[in-house]
């Protein structure tokens, strides 16, 4: 009797046990995901009449930073591409623009010896089609020189990187080189813009690039989606790993039964990628923020969902921190949007998220952490409730 008295206690003491640490652990999850409130330290507010929007912000080696984006107001509604330039203490130097009568658009920007160098795309004079854009500006943005690339489809550049031999490889998107449709487009130049290499990835269907990292040796993964080698119909997110010949050497599809989106791309903490980015959710017919962890083989780790207030959401930007990982992106559509920050551990879970809320519309678009661990975000608002936004770019602190 007094033995099974003993075995009994013994299984009461093992539930409550059990049951604590549950509680223990849901708490602990709870308060992870707790919303904290992320203060803004500094802030500029840029534009005029029409619209104005930050979408990429570059840390340069004189320790300032530079916001890539583009303007309707400083010559008509067609957009020109917009680069401010800002120093060490957050102050303006200069600012320009770069375009014409027509629509140019900056996507991504890389320092040089001599100044630095921004890809986008133009549309074409007489044309409906885009053609890839490089212009070369010296260290105080004066115009040195601009080249297009492409031919009779719709071409543009996403990203550039810097190679191991010193000249650069840009990726984006072409219909005017390889297979029917879309095609991932690499291309090598050198300092001066012109062509080393040309290459084409993708099958018969919709297929983008959107960025390019240098791997460890010596080639680069490209990182966009793929609406060939996807799972049904979906566009899921594709890598594309090439050698410094721009010859693939392996692809990975992370596939998923819904349409994926790859917006922008880290290197992981720990090794690997970090993939920020959409996700559709067909059952609530809405977008979520996405982060993905892969490996350097492309192996899929852990896949995190990013909901907020059962609105639309997308993670547009991430960066690095020293445990984890900082998203950035929007929630809601037109003039109810909000941008966000969230903070990703290194094993995928949300640690806390904060809605930047305002009493005007606003998104953000890129984060940067700076070398003296300060992190930059560009995007746009609507301060003055006029249904036009301008450029935003502000400084955290959480």
């Amino acid at each position: 009797m007094n033995k099974r008295k003993i075995v009994t206690a013994i299984i009461i003491l093992i539930i409550m046990t059990s049951i604590i640490i549950y509680l223990q652990l849901f708490k602990n999850d709870k308060q992870q995901t707790e919303e904290i409130e992320v203060k803004i330290e500094w802030e500029e507010i840029l534009g005029g009449e029409n619209n104005d929007r930050g979408s990429f912000i570059y840390n340069t080696a004189d320790g300032g930073f530079l916001t890539l984006g583009y303007t309707e107001t400083k010559d008509n509604e067609d957009k020109d591409i917009w680069l401010i330039k800002f120093d060490q203490a957050k102050k303006e130097i200069w600012n320009e623009q770069y375009g014409s009568s027509y629509d140019e658009t900056g996507n991504a920007i890389i320092e040089t010896d001599d100044g630095y160098l921004i890809t986008g795309l133009r549309e074409s004079f007489g044309s409906a089609n885009d053609e890839a854009w490089l212009i070369k500006i010296d260290k105080s943005g004066n115009h040195i020189w601009n080249k297009t690339y492409g031919d009779n489809g719709w071409d543009e550049f996403n990203s550039i990187a810097e190679t191991y031999d010193g000249n650069y490889v840009i990726v984006g998107s072409t219909t005017s080189f390889g297979s029917e449709g879309y095609d991932i487009w690499s291309m090598k130049i050198d300092e001066s813009g012109n062509e080393i290499w040309n290459k084409t990835y993708g099958g018969s269907k919709i297929d983008t690039g959107r960025i390019v990292l240098q791997s460890v040796d010596e080639g680069y993964i490209i990182f966009g989606g793929s609406n060939s080698y996807s799972s049904g119909d979906n566009t899921n997110i594709w890598m594309i790993k090439i050698d410094e010949s721009g010859d693939e050497v392996w692809n990975k599809t992370l596939s998923s039964d819904v349409r994926q989106l790859c917006n922008a791309v880290v290197n992981g903490v720990d090794n690997g990628f970090i993939i920020a980015g959409h996700t559709y959710v067909s059952g609530e017919d809405i977008w979520n923020g996405i982060v993905i962890k892969t490996d350097e083989q492309g192996v899929k780790k852990w896949e995190t969902l990013l909901e907020l207030d059962d609105k639309d959401a997308g993670i547009s930007s991430v960066e690095q921190t020293e445990d984890g990982y900082i998203a950035v992106g929007y929630t809601g559509l037109g003039d109810e949007q909000d941008g966000f920050v969230a903070k990703i551990g290194l094993s995928g879970d949300v640690v806390w998220k904060d809605d930047i809320k305002k009493d005007y519309m606003n998104g953000a678009v890129w984060v940067e952490k700076s070398d003296d661990d300060k992190f930059y975000i560009t995007g746009y608002c609507d301060i003055l409730n006029t249904g036009f936004y301008d450029l935003w770019v502000f400084q955290i602190d959480f």
